[in-house]
């Protein structure tokens, strides 16, 4: 077939360990983004986060390039290639635990022009610094961090796709909330060297739920359907309402009670201060005095 033989050409002498330059000074641009798909986990007592995530990371092969109007191509604007044929950004999860590759066999999509699309599945485990000061109405902010593992930024320059993750097909967690998924590009100068080193961080924040269920509920159909409603149903919703307004004032009556006990411990911590503080300057009173008398 043509794609059978235009594959064939584009790939012969290709080098799959050299970066896709011709230009040994040029950078490869690479950008990333990530897609949340869902929390399987948030583990305390081991201070880890478990979800599954979707990357997209985009790049150019200066190598791969044809012309899609030509005949003798067919006019094929792009193919498929296994991930082992071609060169592959090397970037990894510096905080990393675990991961699982959720495909057994992973393709790329190279166009035309040479630009290549990659997106790799991956269950994660990654490390997260937990704060459960204000259980059970904690929130954590658990940070993600990619990056090149071999390249500096002038051998592969690190992009942000987008400011945040893609969670528009994010399935919800029955124990947290999530609040937000925000990315941000780093750049780190060492002293030792000029070269900077690029790191794409994401911070993702989750809220405990306090209550199984929210008092939200999705009505559809007509206002005809919404009359036939049990009054056990009614009830039930009312319940609902009442466990979370319960909850509400449980929560403000416990951040009330932990400001008082740093108030009194503060107000403690100072009164002993400054009865040390009186000892201190009455026994330095009594040595002026007594040396006063000799002298």
């Amino acid at each position: 077939s043509k794609e059978r033989s235009l594959t064939t050409q584009l790939l012969e002498d290709y080098c799959v360990s050299g970066r896709p330059v011709l230009n040994d000074s040029t950078a490869v641009d690479v950008s990333l983004g990530v897609t949340l798909q869902s929390i399987e986990n948030v583990d305390e007592s081991a201070g880890s986060l478990t979800g599954y995530y979707w990357l997209n990371l985009e790049w150019t092969v200066e190598y791969l390039t044809w012309d899609s109007q030509d005949n003798l191509e067919g006019q094929t604007s792009d193919i498929r290639l296994r991930t082992e044929d071609i060169w592959l950004p090397d970037i990894e999860i510096y905080n990393m635990i675990h991961r699982e590759d959720l495909r057994t066999r992973d393709m790329v999509v190279v166009s035309s022009d040479g630009s290549v699309v990659w997106i790799p599945s991956y269950k994660i485990t990654s490390s997260c610094e937990m704060d459960t000061t204000f259980y059970p109405f904690d929130e954590q902010s658990c940070l993600l961090k990619f990056g090149s593992w071999v390249y500096n930024g002038w051998k592969l320059n690190l992009k942000l796709s987008d400011t945040s993750m893609d969670i528009s097909t994010y399935l919800t967690n029955t124990a947290w909330d999530l609040i937000s998924a925000e990315g941000k590009l780093n750049t780190v100068q060492y002293e030792c060297c000029p070269e900077p080193y690029l790191d794409i961080t994401y911070t993702i924040k989750l809220r405990r739920r306090t209550t199984p269920t929210g008092i939200k509920q999705e009505h559809t159909g007509s206002e005809d359907s919404k009359d036939e409603h049990t009054t056990e149903k009614e009830q039930t919703d009312d319940t609902q309402l009442c466990d979370s307004i319960d909850e509400g004032e449980k929560r403000a009556d416990f951040e009330a009670q932990l400001k008082r006990d740093y108030e009194e411990k503060y107000l403690k911590e100072v009164s002993e201060l400054e009865e040390k503080y009186q000892i201190e300057i009455s026994s330095l009173q009594e040595k002026v005095s007594k040396l006063q008398a000799k002298c």
